[in-house]
């Protein structure tokens, strides 16, 4: 079995894209894999179907992030990220260069209107980097843990 990311964006020639409106899911890795920096990601559908309501996750995270100043979700509602039902971390943001991170405005381990359980497998976001913001919050040192079967929401 194969455990490839559903999307992997790396090097120079990656940098800056902006991924919106996918549905990522049902892939044997994870559903979005970042080695790049100042990317984008809005308004997808990660781990579920189209509708936000159906567990359709990814074996591995839903996005893990290994680069710098990328940003998950956004301050507008169709910026919003569905990243649920997930085999490991809804977002895991690792490496001791991955600075400047911002996960913010998601739904991370429930369905689209936030009402139902979806969780992801393990946490709902982890950091291992300093000076990543999750939700309004500027984490300095790795470990933290938010929204999945082993973190509060």
């Amino acid at each position: 079995m194969a455990f490839f990311s559903g999307l992997f964006l790396a090097g120079d020639e990656a940098e800056g894209t902006t991924i919106k409106g996918l549905a990522i899911n049902r892939f044997g890795g994870g559903g979005l894999s970042i080695n790049t920096d100042d990317t984008v990601i809005e308004g997808n559908f990660i781990g579920t179907d189209p509708t936000g309501t159906i567990d359709r996750g990814n074996d591995r995270d839903g996005v893990r992030v290994n680069s710098s100043d990328n940003l998950i979700g956004g301050s507008a509602n169709a910026a919003q990220n569905i990243i649920s039902g997930n085999g490991g971390d809804g977002v895991s943001v690792v490496g001791t260069d991955s600075t400047g991170n911002v996960v913010s405005n998601n739904h991370i381990g429930t369905d689209a209107d936030a009402g139902e359980d979806l969780s992801n497998s393990e946490n709902g976001v982890f950091v291992t980097s300093p000076g990543v913001v999750v939700g309004g919050e500027r984490y300095e040192r790795g470990g933290e843990r938010r929204g999945g079967r082993s973190g509060g929401r």
